[in-house]
C-alpha cells in the first residue's frame, strides 16, 4: 500500500526559505569571472562606400557634410575586374557613360549631366584632362562628388566631380601578380610591388594587356607603368612623388544611327543587319585610335595638429592623341544630313584627316 503525502508551504515559510538561499546565490555570482564587453564592427567586402573622401574638400566623414559622394575602393575594382571607367560606373545608378564606344575616349554623366573632360576630373586633388584613356591598375579608389562642385573645382559642368586617388607605398613589402582573361580572348598581366629603399617607400605597378573585342577588327593593346615614392622627411612632414606612363592603341567602333529608308529626309529605320559584331570602321584604310599619356605629381603633406593638415601639390600632364575615328554620317549633300541606306552608308564613309592633339599642363595647388 502506497502512502502519498502532500506538503504545502505557507507564504511566510516560502519567503524565509528564499532569504536563507540568497547567500548561496551571491557566493556563486561572486565566484563567476567578469568579462568586459567586446564590440565588433566591420563591413562586408567589397566595400562600396568608404568613410572618407578627399573630393569633398571638407576633411570629414561622409555622413557629416551635406554632400552626396560615392567612393569605389580598390577591393571593389579588383573584385569586379573593372578595367575601364565605363565598367566601374555600372555599380551606381546615378552615373552613366556617354558614347563610351570600343577604342575611344570615355565620357561620364552624373545625374544626367555630362561632365567636362577638362574641368570635372581630378587626380589626387589636382586637375587633369580626361581626353585619354585612364588606367586603373594604380588606383586606390575613385571618388565621385554628385551635384554642383563649384566650391571644389571652380568653373565646371554641374554634374559633379571625379577624383582618382592613386596607391601609395605601404609599410610592409609585398608583390602581387595578377593574370586575367576575358570571353573575347583578351588577356592581361599586372604586377603590384611594394618595397623600400632605405627610408623611402617605393611602389611599382606594371601592366600589359592584349585587347580583344567582339567587333570586327577592333583588337588592340596597351602598356602601363607607374612608380610612387614616399618618405618621412621630418616628424609630421611627408614627401611623395608619382610618375605614370600609359599607352593604348585600338581601332575605334563608331555607333550606328537610324536610316532614311523612304528618302523623306527623316531617319526612322533601324539598320537591318542583326550582326552584333558589325564595325562600320572596318575598312581597308582604317587606322587605330592611339593615345599616349604621362603624369608627374609632387606633394608635401604637413601635419599641423590633430585637426589640421596642409598639403602643397604640383602636377604635370602630357597627352598625345591620334584620333583616327571615322564617323559614317551619311551623305552631307542630303536635305537633312541623314543616313541614306546601309549600302550607301558604307560606300560614303571616308577617313577624315588625322588630327594629332598634344596637351601639356602645369598645375599647382595648396590646400589647408
Amino acid at each position: 500500500m502506497a502512502i502519498h503525502t502532500k506538503t504545502k508551504l505557507s507564504p511566510c515559510a516560502t519567503a524565509l526559505a528564499a532569504l536563507l538561499m540568497a547567500p548561496c546565490w551571491a557566493q556563486t555570482a561572486a565566484l563567476a569571472p567578469r568579462l568586459e564587453a567586446v564590440t565588433v564592427t566591420g563591413k562586408t567586402a567589397p566595400v562600396l562606400d568608404l568613410d572618407h573622401a578627399d573630393v569633398g574638400g571638407l576633411g570629414q566623414t561622409l555622413t557629416k557634410p551635406p554632400q552626396s559622394v560615392t567612393v569605389l575602393g580598390a577591393d571593389l575594382l579588383a573584385s569586379t575586374a573593372a578595367s575601364s571607367l565605363s565598367q566601374v560606373i555600372k555599380l551606381d545608378a546615378s552615373m552613366a557613360d556617354s558614347y563610351n564606344t570600343t577604342g575611344y575616349i570615355e565620357g561620364l554623366s552624373v545625374r544626367g549631366f555630362l561632365l567636362d573632360q577638362g574641368n570635372n576630373f581630378r587626380r589626387n586633388g589636382l586637375p587633369v584632362s580626361n581626353l585619354a584613356p585612364m588606367a586603373l591598375e594604380n588606383m586606390e579608389r575613385i571618388e565621385v562628388l554628385k551635384g554642383v562642385a563649384g566650391l571644389q573645382s571652380g568653373v565646371s559642368a554641374p554634374g559633379g566631380l571625379v577624383n582618382f586617388v592613386t596607391k601609395l607605398p605601404q609599410r610592409d613589402a609585398f608583390t602581387t601578380v595578377s593574370l586575367s582573361a576575358d570571353g573575347n580572348g583578351g588577356s592581361k598581366a599586372h604586377i603590384d610591388s611594394n618595397t623600400a629603399w632605405g627610408a623611402v617607400g617605393v611602389r611599382f605597378n606594371l601592366a600589359a594587356e592584349d585587347l580583344r573585342s567582339a567587333f570586327d577588327r577592333a583588337d588592340g593593346k596597351r602598356e602601363f607603368a607607374s612608380v610612387a615614392l614616399a618618405t618621412q622627411a621630418a616628424p609630421g612632414t611627408r614627401l611623395s612623388a608619382e610618375l605614370e606612363y600609359h599607352h593604348k592603341k585600338q581601332p575605334s567602333v563608331p555607333g550606328l544611327g537610324l536610316l532614311d529608308a523612304n528618302g523623306d529626309g527623316v531617319a526612322e529605320t533601324l539598320p537591318a543587319s542583326s550582326y552584333a559584331g558589325l564595325n562600320l570602321n572596318n575598312q581597308s584604310w582604317s587606322q587605330p585610335f592611339e593615345a599616349t599619356g604621362s603624369n608627374l605629381q609632387l606633394a608635401i603633406d604637413q601635419q599641423i595638429n590633430a585637426d589640421w593638415q596642409a598639403r602643397l601639390g604640383l602636377g604635370m600632364q602630357r597627352t598625345t592623341i591620334h584620333d583616327r575615328l571615322a564617323f559614317p554620317d551619311g551623305c552631307s549633300s542630303g536635305p537633312a544630313y541623314v543616313y541614306p541606306d546601309a549600302a550607301e552608308l558604307c560606300r560614303l564613309a571616308q577617313l577624315a584627316p588625322e588630327p594629332q592633339q598634344r596637351a601639356q599642363r602645369w598645375l599647382a595647388r595648396g590646400q589647408l
